[in-house]
């Protein structure tokens, strides 16, 4: 560790703790290390939906709820949960109460206590409770009712494909999931800096080469090239980046083409466009995001309208097969009519 940078650390740390004991803090520095760090394992996530609900359609409001409540004999009636949001759905303003929870596997437990301090928080209230659920490694969201989960012994559960199933993220949200059509591709022409090939001895396909990129482009599945600066071309450039896509070479001696083609339809959720919009290549090496800034800044790149309509660019032209948005099956009832 560079020393400069452990006393900066240090005397960071100090003059916290010296502002803690000054105001009567009095827990072990292993506690608040230990809350400290529950707190950036949580409230990232409370961040990071906070921030899809602002970009996304129909949000008006969203804020996090003090859930520092008292008496303390509270607590044992009630849980106040992470968020307050309101959006609109057929021209009305639908107000809810959000817990964001994020889990590793497809499973989702709340103790019966959990549950129920949950549930009666929201009777009191007259509000109801939805669960923003994040399932981490395939970086999915969804968002359901409490009442979903299902009683089993001493918990309440659910698995993540029910929750889909029950899933408000387009009907609230505004959330939809775009179809990027097969044979699909990006194309880029590089000029071979003669003397640096590495071929290979079999076929003499290319292995390794230097050279200098000429030209790059999208193209559709006729073969038709999208104009570079069109809102649809950098509409695809954004999904390039969260898809699986194959990679051919191939060269004519002075030229190699690189071609990422799409070899069967590809699904891109909007939520997952606002990170690469918003961070860029960051969002696909680290989870560690500093969601909260953006939310202060209101600082999105790109807006989802200008999304929507590259992507409705994108159906006139077949590069966009089509748009779906989830329907919860049954329709909640606190929604009234889809």
């Amino acid at each position: 560790m560079n020393e400069g940078n452990g006393r900066k650390e240090f005397d960071e740390a100090k003059l916290i703790w010296d502002a803690l004991a000054a105001v009567g803090f009095s827990t072990s520095p292993k506690k608040l290390v230990d809350k400290i760090n529950q707190l950036k394992r949580g409230l990232p996530k409370e961040d990071e939906f906070t921030a899809l609900s602002m970009w996304l359609d129909n949000c008006t409001l969203i804020h996090k709820l003090d859930q520092r409540q008292y008496p303390e004999l509270s607590k044992q009636e009630y849980q106040v949960p992470d968020l307050f949001a309101c959006y609109k759905h057929n021209g009305k303003d639908v107000a809810v109460l959000i817990e964001v929870k994020s889990t590793k596997n497809t499973k989702l437990r709340l103790s019966n206590a959990d549950y129920n301090r949950r549930l009666k928080y929201s009777k009191l209230v007259n509000l109801p409770v939805l669960v923003a659920w994040h399932l981490k490694g395939w970086d999915l969201w969804c968002l359901f009712e409490l009442s979903k989960m299902q009683k089993k012994v001493s918990a309440f559960h659910i698995d993540f494909e029910e929750a889909m199933k029950a899933d408000l993220m387009g009907v609230l949200s505004g959330n939809v999931i775009f179809f990027i059509s097969e044979g699909t591709k990006l194309e880029m022409k590089i000029e071979i800096e003669k003397g640096t090939e590495i071929r290979d001895d079999y076929n003499q396909t290319l292995k390794e080469f230097n050279g200098v990129v000429r030209d790059v482009g999208f193209f559709d599945a006729n073969d038709e090239r999208i104009p570079s600066k069109s809102p649809l071309s950098k509409f695809l450039n954004l999904c390039f980046l969260l898809v699986d896509n194959d990679v051919h070479v191939t060269d004519d001696g002075q030229y190699a083409t690189q071609t990422f083609s799409l070899t069967q339809d590809r699904m891109v959720f909007a939520y997952h466009i606002l990170g690469v919009v918003t961070f860029g290549l960051k969002v696909l090496k680290t989870s560690e995001l500093n969601w909260l800034e953006i939310i202060k800044n209101e600082s999105f790149k790109s807006s989802y309208e200008e999304i929507k309509e590259a992507a409705e660019e994108g159906r006139e032209r077949g590069v966009v097969r089509y748009t779906v948005q989830n329907v919860p099956q049954p329709f909640p009832q606190f929604l009234g009519k889809k």
